[in-house]
């Protein structure tokens, strides 16, 4: 989504800048194949070192999926 909006804006700019947003959004835009990736990395380890997410229960910690509950946490 990012990169589609930025090649978008990267095609509309005009003006004295034009040059310089052009280059800008241009590599903006081809970074956000590496920043996504990048960033669905950290999620999944964080995921991993966490565990069951804040307020939820292990129901069943056996093999299989895990199923949760949420809890009331006040």
């Amino acid at each position: 989504m990012l990169h589609a909006l930025y090649k978008k804006h990267h095609w509309l700019v005009r003006g004295a800048a034009f040059h310089q947003l052009h280059l800008l959004l241009d590599t903006h835009a081809n970074r956000q194949p590496e920043l996504v990736d990048l960033l669905a990395e950290r999620a999944q380890s964080r995921s991993r070192a966490a565990g069951a997410r804040g307020g939820e229960r292990r129901l069943d910690g056996q093999g299989g999926r895990t199923r949760t509950r949420c809890t009331a946490s006040s």
